[in-house]
């Protein structure tokens, strides 16, 4: 088959509520669409699509929904059904957003202001890292005090 003949698949990772599904979309694929499907899996309703917008993350192949940041001209270009890649790519450097993962610290987290972040301060989605608690010396690991059965 032609290489030019065949309309370019490409798969994006999207994050729902903390589920992580991936979808395969073609250059024809509708922003529109995509908020369709990700509202089939997650479950909910078609009234609830107001309240639920897409920004693309640095990872030109992320898209995340979100409750919690609205960005109004993604809900225009939502409207106008707009090509999904196409949507990721320009959205890009629009709508990165800042890693509030990398401050640990909820005392420093709050106190950065909105300016800074250039996002107003979220709770950390569920889905964010979780830091493991650094081994406090002299305390032997979990998984070293609880001995497993050996396997057969």
């Amino acid at each position: 088959m032609d290489e030019t003949s065949r309309t370019k698949m490409k798969m994006i990772s999207v994050m729902v509520d903390g589920m992580n599904c991936l979808l395969k979309v073609t250059e024809n694929t509708t922003c529109g669409e995509v908020i369709q499907h990700l509202l089939q899996l997650s479950g909910l309703k078609k009234s609830n699509t107001d309240s639920y917008f897409l920004f693309a993350s640095n990872n030109i192949t992320e898209v995340r929904l979100s409750k919690k940041l609205k960005v109004l001209k993604v809900a225009e270009d939502l409207a106008s059904g707009t090509n999904i890649l196409n949507f990721i790519l320009r959205k890009k450097i629009r709508l990165r957003m800042p890693d509030l993962s990398a401050i640990t610290d909820r005392r420093l987290r709050e106190k950065s202001s909105a300016k800074e972040l250039k996002v107003e301060t979220v709770k950390p989605m569920p889905y964010s890292p979780v830091r493991a608690p650094k081994q406090i010396r002299g305390v032997k690991q979990l998984r070293d005090l609880v001995q497993v059965p050996k396997r057969a």
